[in-house]
Order: structure tokens, then C-alpha cells, then sequence
């Protein structure tokens, strides 16, 4: 059982904050504050952690170390767990955002997957997560979301009429914004 700091070489946004240093725990987490490492799982403890479950669980019953591997770009940055066949999970942490989530050959365990805002409200789990193994599947990828679009409302004393605009960013299908 061991949590390692990880420096990434940009400023990584995740739910309300940015982040330049890393928690890495021996059991498939990635933490945004130090940590323990903790192979008790529960999605109760899950959700008030600010977190990426990459596929948590008691590794420690394998009986062998796990080894973590980095591999990093200006852009990104990528975490590999592994166990000879047992285990082979990653994590890329992009500068945007983003994270992919990819499952290799092995993790017949499975264990919890999702991302957490720490605050026991705001947290995603894959349907992957406790599904058992999940050896060779699709990837899986947490995008941010963008708001909408943004309001302002010029505050202008020498007009006689009030003014609103709007910038729209995008508009998914099926839905309608009025002004």
C-alpha cells in the first residue's frame, strides 16, 4: 500500500479546481489532495473524495507489488497500473480536461470506476464500475462540460434601455434556448 506525488507539466481542471500535483495510491486512484492509501472500497467513500477511480480495489490480495508506470508529454500525461496478466489499467490526464480510461488485457476483479468532486454530491460512475472483469473493453472517457452559453448584462448608466446578449457556445440536439 503506497500513494506517490505526481508534478504534471500543466495545470490540470478538474470539477472546481486546477491542479499541478497529483495523488497516485497503489490500489487505482488518482487524488487531487494527499491521501492514504485505501483498498477499503465503497462508493460511499468514493463520492467524498475528490478523485479518479480508475479501477479501485484491493490489490494487495494478489499477493505481488504492483507496478506503476508514467509516461508524460507537454499535453498530457498517462498512469499505468500493472500485474503481469492480472491487472493492466491507465489513466491519461489531458490539459484540457479530459481523461481516458483504458482497460488491457487482465482485471478480472473490476472494481469502482468513475470520477468524484469529493463533496458526496458530484460524482459519475461508468457502468463498468463493480461490473466484474473488464479485460480488453473500450476506453472510457470523462470530457468537462462547457456551459451553454453565458449571459451578460451590460451595466450602463447613460442608456435608457437595458440591454442582454447571449453566447451561445453550442446546442445539443433536440434542444431549444429562447432569449
Amino acid at each position: 500500500d503506497a500513494v506517490f506525488s505526481l508534478s504534471l507539466p500543466f495545470a490540470f481542471p478538474f470539477y472546481d479546481g486546477s491542479y499541478s500535483t497529483v495523488y497516485i495510491d497503489t490500489h487505482g486512484r488518482i487524488g487531487f489532495a494527499p491521501m492514504d492509501s485505501d483498498y477499503a472500497v465503497n462508493e460511499t467513500k468514493f463520492s467524498e473524495q475528490e478523485l479518479i477511480a480508475v479501477m479501485w480495489n484491493d490489490y494487495g490480495e494478489y499477493g505481488e507489488l504492483i507496478d506503476l508506470f508514467v509516461e508524460s508529454a507537454a499535453d498530457r500525461v498517462t498512469i499505468r497500473w500493472q500485474l503481469d496478466t492480472l491487472l493492466n489499467v491507465s489513466a491519461t490526464l489531458q490539459n484540457d480536461g479530459r481523461i481516458v480510461l483504458r482497460y488491457g488485457l487482465g482485471n478480472a476483479r473490476g472494481g469502482i470506476i468513475g470520477i468524484s468532486a469529493g463533496n458526496g454530491q458530484s460524482s459519475l460512475l461508468s457502468p463498468r464500475s463493480n461490473a466484474g472483469g473488464v479485460g480488453e473493453v473500450d476506453d472510457v472517457i470523462f470530457t468537462p462540460a462547457t456551459s451553454l452559453f453565458s449571459v451578460s448584462i451590460p451595466l450602463e448608466p447613460d442608456t435608457a434601455t437595458n440591454r442582454i446578449s447571449a453566447a451561445i457556445q453550442s446546442v445539443p440536439s433536440g434542444m431549444e434556448i429562447y432569449l
